[in-house]
């Protein structure tokens, strides 16, 4: 497959998901790039910013800012490390844990209708692809 191609079909995709996940997500003062933080401090509390920002393979400045907006609009709260400082965790409010289960439906609806013209065994060869690609990748700095 010629690269350019590749590049331009990825960016078709993820570009279609962001816009159909947009729409739910604004209305609950959301977006693709932040939901994804909620759910993580949701599933690991007490997580630190800079774990957030590894997982995420973000610039931890970026992660900041996202996350001062979610402190802001009370889906996140803060503690800092008994030990240090410095450290933030990062804890789900009870914004977050209200509108979970919403969250995860409007991932999974967006997930089906992004792979609905593909088969069962097809879906499977994607997903596994689409992990053996990431693996790859997350070992390069």
């Amino acid at each position: 497959m010629d690269i350019s191609r590749l590049i331009r079909n990825l960016n078709i995709v993820v570009r279609t998901l962001k816009r159909q996940i947009n729409g739910p997500m604004n209305k609950l003062g959301l977006n693709d790039s932040n939901y994804y933080m909620v759910l993580r401090v949701y599933d690991q509390p007490g997580i630190t910013q800079e774990e957030l920002s590894m997982d995420m393979k973000r610039e931890r400045s970026l992660v900041t800012k996202s996350v001062n907006k979610l402190i802001k609009s009370n889906w996140i709260k803060v503690k800092n490390d008994d030990t240090d400082k410095r450290v933030l965790h990062l804890y789900p409010t009870e914004l977050a844990r209200e509108h979970h289960t919403e969250l995860m439906g409007i991932l999974r609806d967006n997930n089906e209708t992004g792979l609905e013209m593909l088969t069962s065994t097809e879906k499977t060869m994607f997903l596994q692809l689409l992990q053996k690609i990431t693996d790859a990748m997350d070992d390069r700095p």
